[in-house]
């Protein structure tokens, strides 16, 4: 069972493609994660 917690999104790696994790609890709730193509200011 997922909970999008502070620990889950802190964690979640990035990958080569887009991604969600799915929060179990709240239905239709996720975290979108994104590759990180270039340094953030």
């Amino acid at each position: 069972m997922t909970v999008l917690t502070t620990t889950v999104i802190n964690n979640a790696e990035i990958k080569e493609k887009i991604y969600y994790i799915w929060d179990d609890m709240v239905k239709g709730f996720a975290l979108k994660v994104i590759p990180a193509y270039g340094s953030y200011r």
